[in-house]
This record gives C-alpha cells, sequence and structure tokens, in this order.
C-alpha cells in the first residue's frame, strides 16, 4: 500500500492487541445503537474496548428517542458524519469501524477521509455513483421522496414493513420482539439524500473509489438481504476496485439486513473481527488531524468516472 506524503495524514503504528483498540460500532437507520447490543457483548467478552455511540440528536435509550421525534426530523448525514469525526479525535488507540446498515455505509465515509485502521460495513446501502434501486428500496422510500413536505419529518417503519423488508428470514414472535427492541422513527432527510445523491453534484453520500490511501474495508452481504440485496453490494465492491487499498467481500448465506441480531450473529461478529484483526496487523493507521479539511457537508464534486456503475 503507498504511504501517503499528505499534510493532513499522520502516521500511527497500528497496534491490535485488545487493550490498544477500541471499535466504534455504528447504527442504522430506523435502528438504535441496542440493535448491535449483541456485537458489543461479544467484542466486549474478548478483551476490547467497544464504543456504541448514538447519532446526534437520539436520546440515550429507545423509548427517549422515540420521544424526540421532532427535534430529529431535520438529522441528514453530513451531521451524522460529523458527529463520529468529533468522537473520533477524541480516541488515542487505533479504531476498527464496523457499520451495520446505513452505518456501513458511514463507515465508507469515514474511511475515505482518512479514519479507521481498518472498516467493515454489513449490509449496508449504495454511495453515490452506483445505482442502488430495487423494488423493494422503491416501495421503502417511494412515500417519503415522493412528497417534499416529509423532507424535514421523521418517517416510521410499520411491524409489518419490518417483518417484510427487514427481519424477512425470522419467525413472527421474533420479528416482533425485535421491532419493540429496536426499531425507531428516521429522519426523512437522510432518506432524501440517499434517494437523490447520483443526482446532487454535492451529495454527502460522495466517496472516492480511487482513494489508494484508505484503511482496508470488508463488505458484508446476506443472502437474504431483501432491502440491501447482495447485487447491489457486489456493485458497490465493483467501484472500489478503482482503489488500490484492500477491499473484499463476504456473504453469509440465509441471512437477512439484520443479520447482526438474528440467528447466527455470532459467526457475522467473529468473522468480521477477524478479518479486521488481520487487516490492521498488516498496515499503519492514517488519521486527519485536521477534520475541517473534510467536512462531510463540503465534499468535492465528484469525478466523471464515478456516475454509474462500472463494468
Amino acid at each position: 500500500m503507498r504511504e501517503s506524503n499528505s499534510p493532513f495524514l499522520k502516521q500511527q503504528r497500528l497496534n491490535v492487541s485488545p487493550q490498544a483498540c477500541t471499535i466504534v460500532l455504528i447504527h442504522g437507520l430506523w435502528l438504535s445503537p441496542q440493535s448491535l447490543e449483541r456485537f458489543e457483548e461479544y467484542y466486549r467478552s474478548r478483551g476490547y474496548n467497544v464504543l456504541v455511540p448514538a447519532w446526534p440528536r437520539f436520546g440515550e435509550t429507545v423509548v427517549e428517542t422515540r420521544q424526540r421525534g421532532t427535534s430529529i426530523a431535520g438529522l441528514g448525514t453530513a451531521e451524522i458524519f460529523e458527529h463520529y469525526e468529533r468522537l473520533l479525535e477524541t480516541l488515542d488507540t487505533p479504531v476498527v469501524l464496523i457499520g451495520h446498515s446505513f452505518g456501513g455505509l458511514v463507515v465508507q465515509l469515514l474511511l475515505d477521509r482518512g479514519w479507521g485502521g481498518a472498516g467493515v460495513a454489513i449490509a449496508a446501502p449504495a454511495p453515490k455513483g452506483v445505482w442502488r434501486y430495487t423494488l423493494v428500496q422503491l416501495r421503502a422510500i417511494r412515500p417519503v421522496v415522493l412528497n417534499l413536505f416529509h423532507y424535514g419529518r421523521v418517517v416510521s417503519l410499520s411491524s409489518d414493513q419490518f417483518r417484510n423488508r427487514v427481519a424477512n428470514t425470522m419467525s413472527d414472535f421474533e420479528a416482533a420482539e425485535f421491532f419493540d427492541r429496536y426499531v425507531l422513527p428516521a429522519p426523512a432527510r437522510v432518506l432524501f439524500e440517499l434517494a437523490l445523491s447520483n443526482l446532487d453534484p454535492r451529495s454527502p453520500l460522495y466517496l472516492n473509489f480511487a482513494n489508494h490511501e484508505r484503511a482496508p474495508l470488508l463488505l458484508v452481504s446476506g443472502s437474504d438481504d431483501l432491502l440491501v440485496p447482495n447485487t447491489i453490494t457486489r456493485r458497490v465492491l465493483r467501484r472500489h476496485a478503482c482503489s488500490n487499498s484492500v477491499t473484499d467481500f463476504k456473504e453469509f448465506p440465509g441471512r437477512s439486513h439484520l443479520m447482526v441480531a438474528e440467528q447466527g450473529w455470532e459467526e457475522v461478529a467473529s468473522y468480521t473481527l477477524a478479518w479486521a484483526v488481520s487487516q490492521s496487523k498488516r498496515r499503519s493507521e492514517y488519521r486527519l488531524t485536521d477534520s475541517k479539511q473534510h467536512s462531510a457537508a463540503t465534499f468535492p464534486s465528484p469525478f466523471p468516472n464515478n456516475h454509474g456503475e462500472t463494468r
């Protein structure tokens, strides 16, 4: 991997022993930080320092966040990104970033901006520059984005929508239990940004697929994921092939979008940790010393070859 001479980057030797490494877990849209509680417990039991910060404006509990519906209505990708940047600035130990669903896309954005020693994106929607729409996704976002009055509001998933689109491999009982425990209203602004990113030249979902200095990335997909099927994850994988940096792909058979919590989650947690540690041992960590130079709200305009899917 090429070493960087950028004045905005500093190089640190990455020590990946549990005591000297911090794992940051990033939750997804419509889901609370508690949706990653199994991963958190698994990694802590192995001696790692684990942080599971909620998105900005969220409450400390699911109930409190549900009661804050109007306060999170205007939350967008740039604010979420900067929230995690501020957290990462405070950490003295090397960091492994693991995100689920929209959190997996945030992980890719953070890696692109120089954060983290390794990153894992689990069931992550596609960034700008990748055609991402499936019938299930269109059904999920169409009622929101076709009404501009929704932009500054929150939108909710019904229990049936959660069962059919997110937890489709679970029993009705399990899906209902997880819905009550994990599901939150989501800021519609993020859905607008996802749906319209390929039309927005200053989209906050832009990343440089040809970034040769980003940390290694693992893309994880479930074979039965209806919300972000593996066909989309493979398109993202092909786009990342523009970079000399490591980009790997892992598919887990029989898993839905909620593979971080459904039966068999231990296999996903174990694999992602082993991959991140093995990759982190091979490289030095690159970290931005001045995050303002790369604010999520001021991403550069995309390069011409970043539009559409590579063949």
